[in-house]
């Protein structure tokens, strides 16, 4: 069912949803109803209010401005939290980079599950693919769907005690579109030109396009917002001692070990039962790649929530009494980069002959066991621009042979992998060694703490390494735009390759899905036919927790929402 959720929540022109809104003072969650189904033209996915959806058959709607609801009545006396002092503890097995939003390098995953604990936005994403205002409490979209003017919310404070307005809400936007802040979360709104602010608490914003890339990305980290006041004093040092408006504070950080996080007494949101969030009074976060290690604290209850766990370790917690599986709403494309700036990999023919010695799926059965799919590229199967036909060399052993000859190693060549030191890439990596082997290429693994492998392969000072990415996101422009598009964070490969970063900054750009479908089509193919990357397999993915867990809410890309987890004593 998620994936048909995907679909609908790409098909949709994000710019429709702009046009109505809702008012959520310190309101009730609401109940989001389902956009409609897809048509030969963009559609209108309908607001999460009782408001039905504009009907339209043109690309982009007509502005409307749809005044702040009023404020419920539960608002003006929640429900008190509850006495009893409540810890939620959380495992995963990457530690964040950073915890400013516009340099993170997790996006998705370990990034956004602190990221939605510290910050809010101006509105927020929802798996069916409505939006819920968060920070804004009305919009409207302009005649030529180039300005969007929005009404904030008023009272908001930043946890250093600063006020959220209009002003901090450009300072913030304009931290992401500015070339200086050089952030990779810019690649995700290319077309956010400038935020102003008309008064305290009304802000426009100006696109330099229409794109329905800026405004899906401005729901997540692009769209986070930080105190003014701590970014500029805290310079460098702000990831490290974030301050935002969301439903926790930032306590500590432990290298190698744990992030702490209280409670907000001046959130305001509440749920829909009127229960004021967050739940739990603190969060912890541990960091543990060990996959056993993980396993052996969630069954003594040292930790209630555990990421990502293997298939093979699937029945080992369903035979747990005290534990549970939860099934992601997305999961994991493994897939690997050669370093194209330098030899021996800046070799087409060679990292050809490298893709045709890899036998895809016999690392995806042996690693999920069976539950895996062998992707051409980073379109996962349920996207709605994924196609499992997209050309990709075929394993042959005996002509990766040949192409090694044609590339100039005729008797194999020495080379390293270098893998994050992590379930399942070092197995992948093994299963990868002794494939390639067998046609003369001696890989050396060299297994690194996270930071220590994002240093070193962004650096460019590695030949061959293992990625992951969690797939589907929001719109492709997430999923391509990091590693193709201009000032692409993610460019792992190191690839300099003007006619893809056109092709993909175009792609972001475009309003209609037909062609957008076609250019990202034409995108993986490029990729494919120059050999950048090798794409190795798709696989799902399950959390591990206990069933004190009642409630476990996620974004659309899986990302955990910890400030609503209901967690029995």
């Amino acid at each position: 069912m998620f994936f048909e959720n995907q679909k609908r929540w790409i098909a949709c022109a994000i710019f429709a949803i702009l046009i109505v809104s809702v008012g959520v003072g310190c309101a009730p969650i609401p109940t989001p109803v389902p956009p409609p189904p897809p048509t030969t033209a963009a559609p209108v996915p309908a607001p999460a209010t009782s408001v039905p959806a504009p009907a339209t058959s043109a690309p982009v709607a007509k502005p409307t401005e749809v005044p702040a609801a009023t404020k419920p009545a539960a608002t003006t006396a929640p429900t008190a939290a509850p006495a009893a002092k409540q810890t939620l503890i959380a495992a995963v097995d990457l530690e964040p980079k950073t915890l400013d939003p516009l340099f993170g390098d997790a996006p998705g995953g370990p990034d956004r599950y602190s990221s939605n604990l510290l910050y809010d936005g101006l509105y927020r994403a929802e798996p069916d693919g409505t939006l819920t205002p968060m920070l804004a409490e009305s919009w409207k979209l302009s005649d030529d769907s180039m300005t969007v003017t929005f009404n904030l919310r008023k009272g908001i404070k930043f946890h250093d005690g600063t006020d959220f307005n209009a002003d901090a809400a450009a300072f913030n936007l304009n931290r992401v579109a500015s070339k200086d802040t050089n952030s990779p979360r810019r690649a995700d709104a290319p077309a956010l030109q400038s935020a102003q602010a008309v008064d305290s608490l009304t802000l426009r914003v100006v696109l330099s396009a229409p794109s329905a890339a800026t405004m899906v990305n401005l729901a997540y980290e692009a769209g986070r917002m930080a105190s003014p006041t701590a970014v500029k004093a805290l310079g460098k040092d702000y990831g490290r001692k974030p301050v935002g408006t969301g439903p926790y504070r930032f306590v500590e950080w432990r290298s190698g070990d744990r992030i702490t996080f209280e409670r907000n007494n001046d959130y305001c949101r509440l749920d829909k039962d009127g229960k004021r969030l967050p739940y739990a009074d603190t969060i912890v976060m541990r960091f543990i790649p060990d996959v056993s290690v993980k396993m052996v604290e969630l069954r003594t209850g040292n930790i209630h929530i555990g990421d990502f766990v293997p298939p093979i370790n699937y029945a080992t917690v369903r035979s747990e009494p005290s534990l549970k599986l939860v099934d992601s709403p997305s999961g994991i494309t493994q897939w690997m980069s050669f370093n194209v700036t330098k030899p021996p990999f800046d070799n087409e023919k060679l990292r050809t002959a490298i893709l045709t010695a890899v036998d895809r799926d016999a690392l995806s059965k042996v690693v999920t066991l069976g539950l895996g799919t062998v992707v051409p590229s980073l379109a996962a199967p349920g996207d709605w621009f994924y196609d499992p036909n997209i050309p990709y060399p075929k394993y042959d052993p005996v002509r990766a042979k040949t192409l090694l000859a044609e590339a100039g190693y005729p008797n194999g060549l020495k080379t390293t992998m270098s893998i994050i030191q992590r379930d399942p890439d070092t197995q992948i990596g093994q299963l990868m060694q002794a494939q390639l082997k067998q046609v003369g290429v001696d890989v050396e693994l060299q297994v690194l703490e996270r930071q220590a492998w994002i240093d070193k392969v962004l650096a460019y000072n590695y030949e061959m390494a293992q990625l992951r990415i969690g797939l589907p996101r929001p719109d492709p422009a997430n999923t391509f735009g990091p590693s193709f598009g201009t000032g692409a964070g993610n460019n792992w490969s190191g690839v300099k390759d003007s006619d893809l970063t056109k092709l993909t900054d175009d792609a972001g750009k475009t309003l209609d899905q037909a062609k957008r479908k076609e250019m990202y089509k034409q995108i993986q193919q490029m990729v494919n036919q120059r050999s950048y990357y090798a794409f190795l397999f798709f696989r799902p993915v399950a959390f591990t927790m206990s069933v004190k867990v009642q409630t476990f809410p996620m974004d659309v890309d899986s990302a955990w929402r910890l400030g609503e987890v209901k967690l029995n004593p």
